[in-house]
């Protein structure tokens, strides 16, 4: 700050008052400008345009609707009906699938790698047959692990040498596809 005794006033009073005039100014243009805005005449109607064009605008009339008739009934598209033996799809029945043996280590689990998971809020309703078959026809799926309540399951997706490589964990059932479970321990030990 300066000195206000010192030759020459306040350079900081005269800041200030030099900002305070313009931001008069400011406001003062800018409510001079609301009230243009607001004071602002409505649009010319088609009688003061005609006047200033020399000729009449005619608005066209609408047009009556039609009477209603008793034939105007909404076309019928003509429908075709199949039986099953005229049908162009056919459905066949799903082909059985070898159900793997499975072979059964307790208190282990396999982290990672859910192929797919059930259990009593799922959409497809849980069923241990349903997780046994669920592995048995996806080849990626080594393993389907319950928990201690065995009313969840998860298919096990993994390498084979990952087989062995089972985690301790307590009230868990793990069932490996048995062959492939047999091959990994000879193979990987």
């Amino acid at each position: 700050m300066s000195n206000p005794s010192k030759n020459g006033g306040s350079t900081l009073t005269l800041a200030l008052l030099m900002i305070s005039c313009v931001m008069i100014a400011f406001i003062s243009i800018s409510s001079v400008g609301s009230v243009m805005i607001s004071n602002a005449e409505p649009a010319p109607d088609s009688s003061s345009l005609e006047s200033q064009l020399g000729y009449s605008i005619e608005e066209p009339e609408p047009e009556p609707e039609p009477e209603p008739s008793e034939e105007s009934e909404p076309e019928s598209f003509p429908v075709e009906t199949m039986d099953e033996q005229g049908s162009t799809f056919n459905v066949e029945p799903e082909e059985e699938v070898e159900q793997q043996t499975f072979k059964l280590i307790r208190n282990v689990d396999y982290w990672g790698g859910d192929s797919y998971h059930y259990s009593p809020d799922s959409n497809i309703p849980f069923t241990e047959k349903r997780c046994f078959h669920e592995c048995s026809v996806d080849p990626t799926c080594k393993a389907v692990v319950f928990n201690r309540l065995m009313d969840r399951c998860w298919g096990k997706v993994m390498e084979d040498f990952e087989l062995p490589l089972h985690t301790p964990t307590i009230g868990k059932r793990a069932y490996v596809k048995k062959d492939l479970y047999e091959e990994a321990l000879e193979k990987y030990g």
